[in-house]
């Protein structure tokens, strides 16, 4: 996601959210953990981001 994903939300007033997915990158991939991204709702899988959305 970059920086006119992110603003582009804010002009059309659609949220942002974060689901990490650990296995993204295969087995000993690299982990995207959200850290420092303007999300709205960050959540550990979708049913607990369905839960806070």
């Amino acid at each position: 996601m970059n920086v006119l994903q992110v603003s582009s939300g804010v002009f059309a007033s659609v949220k942002t959210a974060f689901v990490p997915r650990p296995l993204e990158y295969g087995p000993g991939g690299r982990v995207d953990s959200g850290d420092g991204k303007p999300f709205d709702v960050e959540a550990r899988d979708f049913l607990e981001l369905a839960t806070k959305l």
